[in-house]
C-alpha cells in the first residue's frame, strides 16, 4: 500500500480477491530477439546440458540488463506441447532474470523430455545449469 491508503498502479485485483502486479510479462527490451545474437551467444558463449534442456550465455560487455530467449524444436512435441514448455520456461527464465549477472545473455533449449517434465523438475534444472554457469550474482 502507497501512504496515502490506495495500491500502485501497476498492481490489480483478481477475480479471486487477491492482489498481483498487473503485468507479468518479461520486458520486451530483456528478450533476445536477433539471429545474429543467437549465433553469437552459441558460437562465443558457454553451455551446458541437463536432462530437460540446454542453456548457453554470453556475457555484453556494454549492458547491464540481462537478456533471455526460450527455444522449443519440432523435437519437442506439436504446438500445443511446445507452447506449453515455452511458457514454463519462460516463466522461470522471468524469476531468474533479476539474479542473472549484469549484461547475461541467456538462452534455453527445450529438449523432448522437457514435454513430460513437471514445472518443478525444470525449475530445479535451470537453477542446477545457471549455477553450473555461474551466472547467477552472489548473495549479499
Amino acid at each position: 500500500m502507497v501512504a496515502n491508503g490506495s495500491f500502485p498502479k501497476e498492481w490489480k485485483f483478481t477475480t479471486h480477491g487477491t492482489l498481483e502486479p498487473k503485468n507479468l510479462k518479461l520486458p520486451r527490451r530483456a528478450i533476445i530477439r536477433h539471429r545474429r545474437d543467437f549465433d553469437r551467444i552459441r558460437q562465443e558463449g558457454l553451455s551446458a546440458r541437463g536432462h530437460y534442456v540446454t542453456m548457453a550465455y554470453a556475457v555484453e560487455p556494454n549492458s547491464t540488463l540481462a537478456k533471455v530467449a526460450v527455444v522449443t524444436s519440432r523435437k519437442v512435441g506439436k504446438a500445443v506441447v511446445r507452447s506449453k514448455v515455452r511458457r514454463r520456461l519462460r516463466e522461470i527464465l522471468r524469476h531468474l532474470r533479476p539474479d542473472l549477472v549484469e549484461g547475461c545473455e541467456l538462452i534455453c533449449w527445450a529438449k523432448p523430455p522437457a514435454a513430460k517434465a513437471k514445472f518443478s523438475s525444470l525449475r530445479e534444472e535451470c537453477l542446477i545449469l545457471a549455477k553450473k554457469l555461474s551466472i547467477l550474482r552472489a548473495k549479499e
